[in-house]
């Protein structure tokens, strides 16, 4: 089945997409928000019904249900079936640019963009800037991925893999082994 504008959805340029457990469909955009699809009829979001911003880079169901939306440039913003918080810079963030996210073993959201940050539940934590790790200067994250084993791995830019369990970090470069550091 194709859908557009005849079916109601309004939104072009889709950058992400999540099905929640409960069946819904969410489309991330470049420029129109976001598109919910509950089986009968999209629903668009824009900053005009409380969305940081209407580029969105990535998409997250957290265990509560609740649905995280990176976006570009305005943090990001958490649906709890009701309405929208966000949360930038202001709030805590490394930076407003999300381009990943992740959840650890125990639940806790992960995000990934100019940095990373850790949400508690209450908080964010700053974990990591753009920085030097092992002697190598991260250009920005490009990835996030949840293993079996409950461990964060993000890339590094150009500058190879980092993997977290929560607590200590451990930097994968060539001199570890990998092919290549990009």
């Amino acid at each position: 089945r194709t859908f557009g504008p005849q079916e109601g959805l309004d939104c072009t340029r889709a950058t992400s997409v999540l099905e929640d457990r409960q069946g819904t469909v969410w489309v991330g955009t470049w420029g129109d928000g976001l598109c919910r699809w509950d089986g009968q009829r999209f629903t668009t979001f824009t900053t005009a019904q409380g969305l940081a911003e209407d580029r969105v880079r990535c998409l997250l169901e957290d265990r509560q249900g609740k649905i995280w939306v990176g976006t570009d440039s305005k943090g990001v913003s958490r649906w709890d079936g009701r309405g929208f918080t966000s949360f930038t810079a202001q709030e805590g963030l490394v930076g407003n640019q999300v381009s990943y996210m992740g959840l650890d073993a125990a639940g806790q959201l992960w995000l990934a963009g100019r940095g990373i940050n850790r949400w508690d539940g209450q908080r964010w934590q700053q974990v990591m800037e753009d920085k030097v790790l092992d002697g190598s200067v991260a250009v920005g994250f490009a990835a996030i991925h949840g293993d079996r084993q409950g461990q964060l791995w993000f890339t590094l830019g150009d500058t190879g893999l980092c993997c977290t369990d929560g607590t200590q970090f451990q930097t994968f470069t060539t001199a570890q082994g990998l092919g290549n550091n990009q």
